[in-house]
């Protein structure tokens, strides 16, 4: 029996600007855990505007979709259930580096790319594609 009992489909941007890089933690974390801004897509929706709207809503700001970069299909256990996710990224560009959450669980960070081998990045294999040098490098990655 698979234990996956659905596909989770996210949308997500990157965002760099003069060698940092934008990720989100949620305070509600014991152990900071650095993201990527983005959301889940829901039906009906199209994956460049459900990632509009989530910037809107949680940093109220508009974004500029550069391109699409890649998908990564997760497999992970998060709160006990196993989670089967795919996240497409996006290359992103924002209007200013200023930006404040408008959500009170969320915090963004804009992190110097050079430092993230030592940060909790997840999923872990964005932490692996950025510091290969292969953002721009579409492909299908899979983490297990």
């Amino acid at each position: 029996m698979n234990k996956y009992s659905k596909i989770r489909v996210s949308v997500r941007g990157i965002c760099i600007i003069e060698d940092k890089m934008l990720f989100q933690t949620d305070l509600n974390d014991k152990v900071p855990v650095y993201a990527t801004l983005g959301g889940e897509l829901e039906p009906g929706e199209k994956m460049e505007e459900r990632l509009k709207l989530e910037f809107m809503e949680e940093a109220g700001t508009e974004i500029e979709i550069l391109k699409y970069l890649f998908v990564i299909e997760n497999f992970l256990i998060y709160n006990d259930q196993p989670i089967h996710s795919l996240e497409h990224y996006f290359l992103i560009k924002l209007p200013s580096e200023e930006l404040t959450s408008r959500e009170s669980h969320l915090s963004f960070h804009w992190l110097p790319v050079k430092e993230i081998r030592s940060l909790n990045i997840k999923p872990q294999i964005l932490k692996d594609i950025i510091l290969k040098g292969e953002l721009e490098d579409a492909r299908h990655f899979i983490a297990e």
